[in-house]
C-alpha cells in the first residue's frame, strides 16, 4: 500500500479501496481565495487524482491573513496558477489543471468533473454554479465566510436539497458585500475550508449520507458549530432547471470593446475615479457603488449599455442585478 497515504488508508473507512476512489476522483474548485486556497492543498494531500482550479484574480498583500498557502514573493501572480504549483509541491502524483479566467456558465469543462466545490465570495456566482449543477445533475459543496462566521453544506446528491432550498435567490441581495468589504478573521476561512475538503473526501468514500439535507453554521466568537436540517423544494429546483435551459446563454452577454464601439454602445466604466484617471479608456465613468446606489440614473441613456471594469466580475454581477431589478439587458466588456 502506498506509503504517501498510509496515515489515512489505515482507517477502516478509507483502506486501499477508498484510496482508489480518491485517486479516481475529479474535483473542480471555483475560486482560489480564502476558501479555495485552503481546500485545494488538503485535497491534493489526500490524493484526489484530478483537481481543477479556476480564478482570474491575483495574489495581493491583504489576502495573506487568510490565504496562508500564498507567500509575499507571489504577490501579483495569478491565484489559480500559483495554487496549482503549491498543490503540485505537496503531491506530484496527481493532475492539477489551472484556469486563469473568471468562471461563468459557459465553462466548457464543467461536466468533466465529478464534484464542484464553490469557494466564491459573491451570491451571483453561487447561483450560477447551483444552476449548472442542477441542470447537469452535479453534486456541489458550497460555503461562505465573513467576520467571525462561516457556513457550509453539500447539495444535490442523489436527490438531496440544494442551496436555493435554504436561500432562494429572490430573498438574497445579489450585490451584498463580501468579506473583502466586511472583513474576516483569517482562521475562519481555514476552518470552513477544511470542512469543505472533509465533505469532499467523505463524499468520494461514500460516507456522506448523514451530511445530506443538512447545513452547518460556525461562530468563531463562541466556537460553536451548529447544524439544521432542510427539505428539498422540488418545485423551486425544477424552476431553476427550466429557467436555465430556456434562458439565452450568458455567453451572449459578453462583447469586446471593439464590438461595443463599432455598434455604438454606451460604455460605462465602473472603476473608481482615481483608477480611471490613471488609466482612462475614454468611457463614461460612473463608479460601481454609484450605479448600485441609484440604478435608475442609467435609464436616461438611449443607447444600448455595456459595463466595463478591470476583470469583468463586478460588471457581470451588476448587469445581472439590474436585469433582476429593472429588467435591463446590459452587456459586459470582456476582451
Amino acid at each position: 500500500m502506498h506509503t504517501r497515504y498510509s496515515k489515512q488508508t489505515i482507517l477502516p473507512q478509507v483502506g486501499e479501496e477508498g484510496q482508489n476512489k480518491l485517486t479516481n476522483a475529479k474535483v473542480l474548485i471555483i475560486g482560489a481565495g480564502g476558501l479555495g486556497s485552503n481546500v485545494a492543498p488538503f485535497l491534493a494531500g489526500a490524493g484526489i487524482g484530478y483537481i481543477g482550479i479556476i480564478d482570474d484574480d491575483n495574489v495581493s498583500l491583504n489576502n495573506l491573513n487568510r490565504q496562508v498557502f500564498y507567500a509575499e514573493n507571489q504577490i501579483g501572480l495569478n491565484k489559480a496558477e500559483t495554487l496549482k504549483k503549491i498543490c503540485a509541491s505537496i503531491n506530484s502524483e496527481i493532475i492539477i489543471k489551472e484556469y486563469d479566467f473568471a468562471f461563468n456558465e459557459n465553462f466548457k469543462e464543467f461536466n468533466y468533473y465529478d464534484l464542484i466545490i464553490d469557494c466564491t465570495d459573491n451570491f451571483n456566482t453561487k447561483y450560477i454554479i447551483e444552476k449548472l449543477c442542477l441542470i447537469n445533475d452535479k453534486p456541489f459543496i458550497s460555503a461562505s465566510v465573513e467576520g467571525w462566521k462561516g457556513q457550509f453544506g453539500i447539495f444535490n446528491v442523489n436527490g438531496s436539497g440544494s442551496y436555493s432550498c435554504i436561500f432562494p435567490q429572490k430573498s438574497i441581495d445579489l450585490m451584498r458585500p463580501v468579506c473583502d468589504d466586511i472583513g474576516i478573521v483569517g482562521a475562519i476561512a481555514g476552518i470552513i475550508a477544511t470542512h469543505q475538503a472533509l465533505l469532499a473526501i467523505k463524499f468520494f468514500l461514500g460516507i456522506h449520507e448523514n451530511e445530506l439535507n443538512k447545513f452547518y453554521l460556525f461562530d468563531g466568537l463562541t466556537n460553536k458549530l451548529q447544524s439544521f436540517k432542510f427539505k428539498r423544494n422540488e418545485g423551486l429546483i425544477q424552476e431553476i432547471i427550466n429557467s436555465g435551459k430556456n434562458n439565452q446563454s450568458s455567453r451572449d452577454q459578453f462583447i469586446t470593446s471593439k464590438f461595443a464601439i463599432e455598434n455604438q454602445f454606451l460604455i460605462i466604466d465602473l472603476r473608481q475615479k482615481h483608477v480611471v484617471e490613471d488609466d482612462n479608456k475614454g468611457y463614461i465613468n460612473i463608479e460601481f457603488d454609484q450605479v448600485l446606489a441609484d440604478p435608475e440614473q442609467i435609464l436616461v441613456f438611449t443607447k444600448p449599455i455595456a459595463f466595463y471594469c478591470e476583470k469583468g466580475a463586478k460588471s457581470q454581477s451588476l448587469a445581472q442585478y439590474l436585469k433582476e431589478k429593472l429588467r435591463l439587458d446590459i452587456m459586459v466588456i470582456r476582451e
